[in-house]
């Protein structure tokens, strides 16, 4: 594993110190520490990274470390977001960005405001889009405190015994060194700009706007999301990340036990270990093992006995069973030529319950359960179908118009991108030709409006799928070929 130190000239005057861990050639995960830290929080994690064959890249923060501390003080999450956007560029790349609390915050809104950066895949870390107010105060009052420093790294060892005492104390304090930098008098004193708290105190005592502001954000996500939880965290409560990861359509949840707000550094074997996993599965288009096909995103045997141990056997559904009826629209989206990636939001499209066949398998709440079966991007889009209100989505569709989806669950409006609709109508069509092709009444019931659906949507369709509604349904909206017995 090779190590180099980098630096990013980001805005006027402002640069970023970094360290590059890996193969230079290898895909990027991009490492934004939380407030108050530097890059050397994240050693341990890059090394085992790098040694898994990613580049990984971890950077000071303006006004952290070895970074810039610009003059006069710009520290307003408008310009870590543009560090972050920066960087993403500077890459060349579209990298996973990782980001804990403050990076994690500038990670989001570089990916989802104007002009959103392209990137592969998003982790936050023990941040979402509320906190705590009483675990935001601690942070804020202990970093506000000892503005003159420590005499020793021993008594700088004692301050942080006292913040963090869940945490075993270093037999060494020769790692404070990356922490606390001296003076010319002789202190040690943290490696961060004090005018960061200044400007960002406020966000903390009133977070109002900035919830909002975030909320907002996590809506507007499109990449595979993890949000990562210390089960010990005074921050991030366990319902406020379930809540995100309801109101982020591509979000999944995991905790890391016997960890508080500093996951990586409270249980980094632990938290390093559901990095991994997570990259594995769910960054396959970036991973460097995707040239493996995994167990867990193309196994369908797999897939479908959890299927059959989750009831749809035994659920009635036009032509037999709903278990028969996923099978069927999964090898009718293979007939069609779809991915084997589509295929699997075919066979699972149920899962959740749809606004037509509303019986759940899978509780919204364990989400990652179907993530590790069938892998995030499947998942998301088995959400987003399950999730549709075709009252909503549809009328839109048909008159090929700019099509918003409200989220039935959440009663949330979204705008999916140009190819989740497309995947969407493809295994809508799959779906409802499958189920009005066994039950004549409900081809004469619903045929016509569902041709018109799909006329109206015909360029998101694929040839394949486009040839099949018109053999089922007819050539003309207002006419349906029967089919006989």
């Amino acid at each position: 594993m090779t190590r180099a130190a980098i630096s990013f000239d980001v805005a006027p005057d402002v640069r970023l110190i970094a360290d590059a861990f890996g193969d230079p050639d290898a895909p990027a995960v991009l490492l934004l520490h939380g407030g108050g830290q530097t890059r050397h929080a994240w050693h341990a994690t890059a090394a085992d990274l790098a040694d898994a064959g990613w580049r990984v890249i971890a950077v000071d923060l303006r006004g952290h470390g070895q970074s810039t501390y610009p003059r006069p003080p710009a520290y307003a999450l408008e310009d870590f977001a543009a560090d972050a956007r920066a960087l993403i560029a500077a890459i060349a790349e579209e990298p996973i960005v990782i980001g804990a609390s403050l990076g994690g915050i500038a990670g989001l809104l570089a990916l989802t405001e104007p002009s959103a950066a392209p990137a592969s895949g998003l982790v936050l870390v023990d941040v979402a889009h509320r906190f705590q107010p009483r675990g935001g105060g601690r942070i804020v009052s202990f970093m506000g405190e000892h503005p003159d420093g420590f005499a020793t790294l021993t008594e700088a060892a004692d301050a942080i015994d006292a913040y963090l005492p869940h945490r075993a104390r270093p037999h060494d304090t020769h790692g404070l060194r990356h922490n606390l930098r001296r003076t010319e008098q002789g202190r040690w004193i943290w490696h961060w700009d004090p005018e960061i708290l200044t400007q960002t105190r406020p966000l903390i005592q009133d977070q109002a706007e900035l919830s909002a502001r975030l909320t907002t954000a996590a809506t507007r996500l499109r990449q595979p999301c993890l949000l990562v939880r210390g089960a010990e965290s005074d921050v991030l409560s366990a319902d406020t990340a379930r809540e995100f990861i309801q109101i982020a359509p591509t979000a999944t949840l995991t905790e890391v036990p016997h960890a508080g707000h500093m996951v990586a550094g409270d249980n980094n074997d632990a938290f390093t270990a559901a990095i991994r996993a997570w990259l594995d599965t769910s960054a396959a288009r970036t991973s460097p093992t995707r040239a493996r096909p995994t167990k867990t995103v193309m196994d369908r045997t797999r897939v479908e006995a959890f299927l059959r141990s989750r009831g749809a056997v035994r659920l009635v559904h036009p032509g037999g069973s709903l278990y028969e009826h996923l099978c069927r629209v999964s090898m009718l989206l293979s007939d069609w030529g779809a991915n084997e990636t589509i295929q699997m939001v075919g066979l699972c499209h149920a899962c959740y319950g749809t606004d037509g066949f509303d019986h759940v398998m899978v509780d919204r709440a364990d989400r990652q359960v179907l993530v590790e079966l069938i892998g995030p991007t499947a998942e998301s889009l088995v959400y987003l179908y399950c999730s549709c209100d075709r009252a909503v989505a549809y009328p839109l569709l048909a008159d090929n118009r700019p099509a918003a989806f409200r989220d039935r669950f959440t009663e949330r409006l979204h705008i999916p991108s140009e190819q989740e609709i497309r995947d969407f109508i493809e295994v809508t069509a799959a779906n409802e030709l499958d189920a009005l092709a066994h039950n004549h009444a409900l081809l004469a019931e619903h045929g016509a409006d569902l041709f018109r659906l799909f006329t109206g949507a015909r360029e998101h369709l694929s040839d394949s799928a486009w040839r099949a509604c018109v053999d089922l349904l007819g050539t003309k909206g207002d006419h349906v070929v029967e089919v006989e017995s």
